[in-house]
Formats: structure tokens, sequence, C-alpha cells
């Protein structure tokens, strides 16, 4: 099925839409904002492997370590950071921040230790996910790191809110003395005893507001944005506008169903 569209008419594209499509069901909200915990166990998404950040956390205790020898065991300082990427589809990458969240761990303890970053307001793709690295410094030198990263968020933005990390930071005597001590410092994460986190990830995805359409085979949900001012396609409901999402029909969650948006042919993007 194809639409052709004259751009100049607005009402036009609304009338000649509401024949293939139809509404049901209730929006929901396009704002997540979630906690995602740095889990212990590895994927591969946008060809990263690396270790996983997700909402529900594993089981299994890991720890991002440095040991080495003091004369003062009483004087070891760990530094820890992150640094802020977005992972593309085709494995690049947008950089946000470095080092970002400072922390400092002094003497022998262990415990909870928090610091705060502004994320901006950053457009994404669908196929976007958030790469993480989280350093561990003693003194000016990067002693050990370790990444993470999300599945695919199936966002359009990043909202500008504050990003709480939270890390389970650990310094530790393993044995030596009188003279020299060996010691081990961490940043344990995978498990609920030792929960590192980032609290305050806030993201906009497309909308479910009912919106659908039959294919020729079967009935498809179709992707709308609470923010219509981008989009040529609209539609409303309950007093609201909405964009409907078009995309290249090359794209992979590209609809059968196709219109003309005054440039090119572009496809209904599927939800």
């Amino acid at each position: 099925m194809r639409i052709r569209i004259n751009t100049g008419l607005f009402f036009y594209i609304f009338f000649l839409t509401v024949f293939v499509i139809s509404m049901g069901g209730s929006s929901f909200a396009q704002t997540i904002t979630e906690t995602v915990y740095y889990r212990s166990d590895n994927h591969v998404v946008n060809g990263l492997n690396a270790r996983r950040l997700n909402t529900v956390n594993t089981e299994v205790r890991d720890g991002i370590c440095f040991s080495g020898v003091t004369n003062f065991p009483g004087g070891i300082e760990a530094e820890h950071t992150d640094s802020v990427y977005i992972r593309h589809e085709d494995g690049t990458e947008t950089h946000l921040v470095t080092d970002a969240a400072f922390t400092r761990r002094s003497g022998m303890s262990e415990g909870y230790q928090s610091a705060a970053w502004n994320c901006p307001e950053v457009t994404l793709e669908p196929t976007d996910a958030i790469k993480i690295i989280t350093r561990m410094r003693t003194g000016p030198v990067i002693v050990t790191e370790r990444t993470f990263v999300t599945e695919q968020l199936g966002a359009v933005k990043l909202h500008p809110t504050a990003w709480t990390f939270t890390r389970f930071t650990v310094n530790a005597i393993v044995g030596g003395g009188p003279i020299q001590w060996g010691f081990i410092t961490c940043i344990l994460h995978g498990a609920e005893e030792a929960a590192t986190r980032i609290e305050g990830l806030s993201y906009e995805v497309y909308v479910d507001i009912g919106l659908r359409v039959f294919d020729g085979e079967e009935i498809k949900n179709i992707a709308c944005d609470a923010d219509a001012e981008p989009h040529r396609l609209r539609i409303g409901k309950a007093d609201k506008i909405y964009g409907i999402v078009l995309v290249p029909i090359s794209d992979p969650m590209a609809s059968k169903i196709h219109i003309h948006d005054g440039t090119s042919v572009k496809a209904l993007r599927l939800l």
C-alpha cells in the first residue's frame, strides 16, 4: 500500500491516513527513568563485547581490582571515575564525558560511595546503547578499567538529568608486615551486597498511542513521537498531537505502509 502526500496539505495527509490505520488502547508514558546495575556477565551490543548494564542485577560478585605492596597501608588512596559514550549500531561512538563522578577511597575501609554527573540532552537512534568505562587510579596512573554496555535502548533522546554513580569500593590489607604490606583495592559489582549502579538514567522512547495498521498480512503497532514538531505526518488523540515516525523503507523497523513525504518514499516505523 502506498500513499502519496502533498506536503503542503496536512489535512489531506490526515484524511488519507485514517483509511489505513485504526486507533485503540491508551497512551503509555514516553519517558523512562531507571537504575542500571553493573552486572558480572557479558553480552555483545552493537559489536562490543562488554559487561552488561541492566535494570536487574546478577547474583555473582565481581570486581575491578588492583593489588600491590606498600610501606604505609594507612596512606593508600584509590580514585574512581566513569566515562560515558553512546555506542551506535555501526560500532562508532559519540563521547559524552571522560572521568566523571569522581570518588576517592582513603586508608583501609570499604562501603558505598556516590557522585553525580549531569547528563546533557542527546538525540539518539533507537538502536543506540550506553557504554560506560569504569576506571580506577592509585595516583595519576590508571591501574585498571572495565567496560560496560546497556542493551539497545529503543530510545530517541537522553533527557538532561543528574545520573548518580554509586560504587562499592574497598581498600584492604592482604598480608605482609611489619615493613611492607600487600594491599588490594577494588570496585566490587554484580551482586546484592555489591550493587554498584547508575541511578537516574532517563530517556524518551517512541510512544504507543494505540495506532495500528493492517499490512496485508497482520495488524502492526506503529511508533509515534510525543514531540510532533519534527514530523511531517501527525495524528491527534485525546487533545494531543503526535508525530507519526517515518523511516527509510530499508530500515529493519520499516512497516509495509509506505508514503512519499515530499522528498522520498518512507515507511511508517513499527514499534
